[in-house]
């Protein structure tokens, strides 16, 4: 298995303190105060593509992108840049970016859907979960919200070399790939002790099969029928949008040390895209809006405008320990003193940040083409902070 690129996106983890201590000291927002529906200042598409642009243009990005909502109305959305250094296309509001790891929250809301109607428990344990199924003993008695907070004692699968050591998933099709892959990851032994919090993508792979066991249809026919459908939102694919046309969606870019990027050819991902419950979706910032707006209204006591996702249930999936993640694939963390659901997700090729903050009845989320592996200073997380700061100032 090729080690270019990480098999599944990185999501909250050391990595990304940079941007999260930039949005410490930024100035947007300020206060807690919560106000009414609607009193949100309002920012046009036309203010919006704006500050996009000349964001992309400071950090010299390939392209970049963000969309922003309140409970009223539709997202407004800008995406300003290029498709592919070297190659002619502007990106578009129609073109789709992949958002790593902020896609776990799909399968943290499917999950809390399927608990509300009784066909899971978060209190169940692997060994309740897949019955029949080999595992080391460290692991059966893992309950369902352990396994979601990421305190499974599950190994990371960040790192390049830990990602080379999978073997090939044999399978006719994506759930039997995530069987699978189960299987395998459950005769591993832990990465830390069961309780302690380790950023696992393993996890979400193994939560969207235990999902899809559940509800008889396979994550990708649940993430549709329950959630993309309902929201009216037509983008999602699984896996780079290279994949779905090379030469009419985004590619993904790494930074060069002489500043430049290189745009980097993703065709082997189409064997993996059974791991799409842990980060491997792509869609339009617009379509991204769309769901995190439903999460937005929901933590406001609205309709999600999703079917038997309730504010309670809403509610649930964004509590949870301050020092990892929530059962809904959600970071508890201020943004300049405003309490805060937030994300950040990338594939090294692509970077993602979503901010909801229910308390200003507001939401961004953000993304960009290009990558930089200088990990003290990155100009993503700077342009992804610069965005976030502009914003919602």
């Amino acid at each position: 298995m090729s080690s270019r690129i990480p098999l599944f996106s990185r999501g909250i983890a050391a990595r990304f303190a940079p941007l999260l201590a930039m949005l410490s000291l930024t100035g947007c927002g300020g206060g807690t105060s919560h106000i009414p529906v609607g009193q949100t200042p309002a920012l046009d598409s036309a203010g919006l593509r704006r500050i996009v642009s000349s964001v992309r243009d400071t950090y010299h990005l390939p392209a970049l992108a963000g969309a922003v909502c309140t409970t009223n109305g539709a997202p407004i959305a800008a995406s300003v840049g290029i498709r592919k250094v070297g190659a002619a296309g502007a990106v578009t509001e129609s073109d789709r970016f992949s958002i790593g790891s902020c896609c776990k929250s799909l399968t943290g809301t499917l999950v809390g859907m399927l608990v509300a109607e009784g066909k899971l428990s978060y209190d169940q344990t692997l060994a309740q979960l897949l019955p029949g199924m080999a595992m080391l003993d460290a692991y059966r008695g893992v309950t369902l919200q352990q396994l979601l907070e990421m305190r499974g004692g599950l190994p990371a699968y960040a790192s390049n070399e830990e990602q080379a050591s999978i073997p090939e998933m044999p399978g006719s099709n994506a759930t039997e790939q995530r069987g699978a892959f189960a299987a395998f990851l459950l005769q591993q032994p832990p990465a830390a002790p069961i309780g302690s919090y380790l950023y696992s993508n393993a996890a979400y792979v193994l939560a969207g099969y235990i999902a899809e066991r559940a509800a008889g249809e396979s994550w990708e026919q649940l993430v549709q029928t329950r959630i993309y459908t309902p929201l009216g939102m037509t983008s999602p694919r699984i896996g780079p949008p290279m994949l779905q046309d090379p030469s009419g969606e985004p590619w993904g870019h790494v930074r060069q040390s002489d500043g430049s990027f290189q745009p980097v050819e993703e065709s082997e991902e189409a064997g993996l895209l059974w791991a799409a419950p842990a980060g491997l979706v792509a869609m339009t910032p617009a379509d991204w809006a769309r769901y995190v707006q439903a999460h937005l209204r929901g933590l406001r006591g609205q309709s999600t405008g999703i079917p038997g996702l309730t504010p309670q249930i809403v509610r649930q999936l964004h509590q949870g320990p301050t020092d990892g993640i929530t059962r809904g694939a959600w970071q508890l963390q201020p943004v300049s003193g405003v309490p805060s659901s937030i994300f950040i997700g990338s594939t090294d090729t692509f970077y993602a940040f979503v901010v909801i903050q229910p308390d200003k009845d507001r939401a961004l989320v953000t993304v960009t083409n290009g990558v930089d592996p200088d990990a003290s200073s990155p100009v993503n997380d700077l342009a992804l902070a610069a965005v976030t700061q502009r914003v919602l100032d």
